[in-house]
């Protein structure tokens, strides 16, 4: 389902695993567009998204930098910022932006293309918040623990019986991706949505562990499903019943609810999911096959504030809290999603965008330094320009490199006539220009790069930029 490389294992950090990789589709011609799409990972695709910014705008690694401290006026700073995306065409969405427990922003931004169409929004848009479900999720079993209910270390034998390795994967491995479950299905490739709780955990089952339970993260979308489920399970409900009941309405987050597993209806103005395609921005169904029904949660950017004030003055949920931060993405096919929150400072952020192309990473860290007084780039057009390279350099990458959270992509990097080369099989290859000896890129108007890391073992790892996120590949 979600996730891409790049993982930061603790519920409270920002995790590129929740947004959902590429799916297949028709390849046309290399420089112009790419669609994404989950589970089959054609990565012609994504290099056809580098070269899809030639027609439109990026972020300028060479802006200069602006720092925060200019002004005392976080509103305008941030609806500065988030105005000169859209301009940009690099973002359609709602933000909001609290300081103690204030709303000093909540504006809605639209793309040109958006006038009079589905990818138009508004303030009051519901959104799919998809893996901030797993924030709320962690707040539930925080409580849970607290209250007795729940101890962390217990197995989950003690909850689903006869589970494969129950009696050594705690409720603690799933929650810190420790449990030694894969990401997602490795033998099921059907339809999802429709699959029950129980069906999904009996699917589950099936799947071997890749490491022994609290030997190693490894981001796990199954080992949520499987808390989701004990959650409800523990209190004879749905999980979605239960967070709903016990967590929206005591928080009067009226405009929160859940898509399936509840008889609680509040879905009345969800926003579209949009992606890019070779003829435009193009709407897609906001729920998709291979996606899991359960914690599909929706909700607003006020109900969503509201969420992250009660968590700034909820002692209890300051476990929640890295660096006195708490802060979850979500994402999947044309939607992105973050909520952020800073305990001392007494500030909130909400970003929801129907809109995959926005420039995630990048964006999530520049508001990061524009609200803490640090400096930061504003969106503007960029040029980049390739250089030329000694063969010995090139020489250097080449090899095969996989990528464990696509799938297990591999890509091969060849140097044919003095320049580098990527490969998949079945596909053509496509060429890389070099930016200097460790960066190369594809399209010189799109700020995605292909970065060759040194390694510990004095070999080289492969970090390629896709839709604002960067994925990590690793040398076999």
């Amino acid at each position: 389902m979600i996730g891409l490389c790049q993982l930061y294992m603790n519920t409270n950090t920002f995790k590129i695993n929740e947004l959902k990789g590429p799916r297949i589709f028709s390849w046309t011609f290399l420089i112009e567009l790419n669609n994404i799409i989950q589970m089959k990972f054609n990565f012609l695709i994504i290099l056809a998204f580098l070269c899809f910014a030639c027609q439109s705008n990026e972020i300028s690694k060479t802006s200069a930098d602006h720092s925060s401290e200019k002004s005392s006026n976080l509103s305008d700073e941030l609806n500065q910022y988030f105005q000169a995306l859209t301009d940009l065409g690099k973002f359609n969405g709602v933000v909001c932006l609290a300081q103690d427990n204030k709303i000093v922003l909540h504006e809605a931004y639209n793309l040109k293309e958006a006038n009079e169409t589905s990818l138009m929004v508004h303030k009051k848009n519901q959104f799919d918040v998809h893996s901030v479900s797993k924030l709320m999720a962690n707040y539930l079993l925080m409580r849970m623990e607290s209250q007795g209910i729940i101890k962390y270390n217990d197995p989950i034998i003690k909850y689903i019986q006869d589970f494969p390795n129950g009696e050594q994967i705690s409720i603690n491995h799933l929650i810190n991706h420790t449990s030694g479950l894969p990401r997602d299905f490795s033998h099921f490739d059907g339809v999802l949505i429709h699959k029950s709780p129980e069906e999904i955990v009996e699917l589950i089952k099936q799947e071997p562990l890749l490491a022994n339970p609290g030997e190693k993260q490894q981001y796990s979308n199954l080992g949520y499903q499987l808390l989701y489920f004990i959650i409800g399970k523990i209190h004879d409900k749905s999980f979605e019943d239960y967070l709903i009941t016990e967590f929206f309405e005591p928080l009067q987050m009226n405009d929160s609810g859940a898509r399936y597993h509840t008889k609680s209806q509040k879905m009345h103005s969800m926003a579209m999911n949009h992606e890019m395609e070779d003829n435009g921005i193009k709407q897609i169904e906001n729920v998709q096959n291979d996606e899991f029904s359960q914690s599909r949660i929706f909700s607003t950017a006020e109900d969503l504030q509201i969420m992250l004030s009660y968590f700034r003055a909820n002692e209890d949920a300051s476990t929640l809290a890295k660096d006195d931060i708490i802060q979850q993405s979500g994402g999947s096919d044309g939607v992105r999603v973050h909520v952020y929150t800073d305990v001392l400072k007494d500030i909130d952020w909400v970003m929801l965008c129907n809109f995959d192309g926005i420039p995630f990473e990048q964006t999530l860290q520049d508001v990061s330094n524009l609200l803490n007084g640090e400096p930061y780039k504003m969106p503007r057009v960029i040029k980049r320009v390739h250089t030329t390279l000694d063969k010995t350099i090139l020489k250097r990458y080449e090899g095969k490199y996989s990528f464990p959270d696509m799938n297990k992509l591999s890509l091969e990097i060849k140097e044919v006539n003095g320049q580098l080369m990527v490969n998949q099989e079945g596909e053509e290859p496509t060429k890389l220009f070099a930016e200097n000896e460790h960066t190369f890129f594809v399209d010189p108007d799109a700020a995605e790069s292909f970065e060759f890391i040194l390694n510990k073992d004095g070999k080289y790892d492969l970090q390629m930029g896709w839709r604002g996120i960067k994925l990590k590949g690793f040398r076999q």
